[in-house]
């Protein structure tokens, strides 16, 4: 009796236990992996026609593009003004274990730190991919000692 109560218990576990891995992404390894790293603002956000690259499913999914004003570059092209950013977004109801997207939702509270790298196409994309967009977009509280002016 004690065994089928075991096997029973673990059974019901490994069942619940399933989970995405996802790799661990230090600052530093961020930072190598990126063309660009800068601190940006929110100017807006819109939606896109495009298609979540290298998913079975890519209408599970809405593109978005945000424009960022540059703040500060930290690594990359020191004039760089604007980055349109393609990202992506669940059109339904979010998967178990699922996507890490970027949200842009409290842009007014916030400035983010950005690691992005170059596509095929030349575009910048974040460095975790589309999928898990969020781990190379840190947040960073908005205050009115470090404001982000548009540069010239």
């Amino acid at each position: 009796m004690k065994c089928m109560l075991a096997i029973l218990i673990t059974l019901t576990f490994a069942l619940q236990s399933e989970a995405r891995i996802i790799p661990s992404w230090p600052y530093q390894k961020l930072h190598e992996q990126a063309d660009v790293v800068a601190i940006v603002g929110v100017q807006s956000v819109a939606r896109s026609e495009e298609k979540m690259p290298g998913h079975r499913y890519p209408d599970r999914f809405e593109a978005r593009i945000a424009q960022l004003t540059v703040g500060v570059v930290l690594k990359g092209e020191a004039n760089l003004k604007t980055i349109d950013l393609l990202h992506f977004a669940y059109t339904e109801m979010v998967e178990p274990n699922g996507a890490n997207f970027i949200s842009f939702s409290d842009s007014k509270k916030h400035q983010y730190l950005v690691f992005l790298k170059k596509d095929k196409m030349g575009r910048l994309v974040p460095v975790t991919g589309h999928y898990d967009a969020a781990i190379s977009v840190k947040k960073i509280a908005r205050d009115h000692y470090s404001p982000i002016a548009h540069r010239k």
